[in-house]
């Protein structure tokens, strides 16, 4: 604070405020605030620091934050299986067909993240949660007693679990600047061991994927 020298001075200050998270979900929109954040208290003192005069004012704000999304922009994803000699799937025990690549393509995705996620979350139901097998789409035309199984297809490819979270790994090289990463998998039609026989039909499947931000 600058001295006194006349019998008026203007003094200029600037106050800081930051919105801070405390609990719950962070829900994306618009919140506007005015009212009183607290109070300042000053003091004159003169010459030998005795004190001259002391007063508080009560400090007002209003302020309007914007809460936007930082999500990665993920595109409709189709996966050609191709045609599966019904013959590969048959007998006893489990069966599977070769695996198909494909990849999850993220663009846009948030910078300073400790982490990005992903899950898949089945939309038809599971043929063998013990393996990880999402049962086909059912129709009269449809394969039965068969469904589809994913992982990640990299060095340990593992066998993915539906509804749960994954890192996504390779957001460690783009984590500084945010953009696009890629997460490379693979699916396959299995047929569990308990299923005795294969009826040939359509074989398709749907699932979402689902980003986390941590």
């Amino acid at each position: 604070m600058k001295p006194i020298t006349r019998a008026s001075e203007t003094f200029d200050f600037s106050i800081t405020a930051a919105l801070v998270k405390t609990s719950g979900p962070l829900r994306t929109g618009s919140t506007s605030f005015s009212g009183d954040i607290g109070t300042l208290d000053w003091v004159i003192l003169g010459r030998g620091g005795n004190l001259q005069f002391a007063n508080n004012h009560t400090v007002s704000a209003s302020a309007t934050a914007v809460v936007s999304a930082l999500t990665c922009a993920i595109s409709n994803i189709t996966v050609p299986m191709g045609s599966v000699a019904a013959s590969t799937l048959a007998g006893r025990g489990e069966k599977t067909a070769p695996w198909k690549s494909f990849s999850i393509v993220a663009n846009n995705c948030p910078a300073m993240m400790s982490r990005i996620r992903f899950s898949l979350l089945n939309t038809n139901p599971m043929l063998d949660a013990a393996a990880k097998v999402m049962a086909v789409t059912a129709g009269s035309d449809s394969a039965r007693g068969i469904g589809i199984q994913i992982a990640h297809d990299d060095i340990d490819q593992t066998i993915l679990a539906f509804s749960q979270r994954y890192d996504a790994r390779g957001y460690a090289s783009i984590q500084g600047a945010g953009g696009s990463l890629s997460i490379p998998l693979k699916a396959r039609y299995y047929k569990p061991g308990a299923v005795a026989a294969v009826t040939p039909g359509k074989a398709n499947g749907l699932a979402s994927v689902v980003m986390s931000y941590e």
